[in-house]
């Protein structure tokens, strides 16, 4: 829980509080007073809203189209991922997904990342985490795409993504963290 004397998002003793500390009680019923005191005790059972943050863990496989959505945003991927034949994975604008280090997400069906402009997907690694193996989209024509998507420090596998005799549209991505091969092609389809 917070301190009432601290704000959650800067840290910081607010303004408010200070002058709250500076006045001096005025004498009260005995109800009044029991009403201040129930504020008093509520105000200190409020937390900060990045102390709550739950992370939707996600492993194995996907048989069935999945939808991963910004409600549900982030996610962490504990396992490796595959997306089998006949099933679509859909990510929508906005979503993180963390990968925890030696994990990757393989797609034998369809994949379909595609943020916005305002509203990027992100692929990352969890926070302090070595680097993930990326993507790999193994044996699948079907249509995937990757739009506007920043994936950073996966290419533990030693490339970002690799594409073997599949298709792919890759449109509006970026890469960091990397220090590998971004693309590993192997008869692809690719737009780029």
């Amino acid at each position: 829980p917070a301190s009432p004397s601290r704000n959650c998002l800067s840290g910081r003793t607010s303004r408010l509080d200070l002058l709250s500390k500076r006045m001096k009680p005025r004498s009260r019923s005995s109800s009044s007073q029991a009403r201040v005191n129930h504020r008093r005790r509520a105000s200190h059972r409020l937390e900060c809203l990045e102390a709550r943050r739950v992370l939707a863990q996600v492993s194995g496989s996907i048989d069935s189209d999945t939808l991963w959505s910004l409600d549900g945003s982030p996610y962490e991927v504990t396992g490796d991922i595959t997306v089998e034949s006949d099933a679509t994975l859909s990510i929508e604008p906005g979503v993180t997904v963390e990968f925890r280090e030696n994990t990757r997400l393989n797609v034998r069906g369809r994949l379909l990342a595609e943020g916005t402009p305002w509203q990027r997907i992100t692929f990352d690694r969890v926070a302090g985490a070595p680097d993930w193996e990326g993507l790999k989209f193994d044996g699948t024509l079907e249509d995937n795409r990757i739009t506007y998507v920043d994936m950073r420090y996966g290419d533990d596998q030693g490339e970002a993504i690799d594409v073997d005799h599949s298709r792919l549209l890759i449109d509006n991505v970026t890469w960091s963290g990397t220090s590998g091969t971004i693309l590993e092609l192997d008869h692809p389809s690719l737009i780029v």
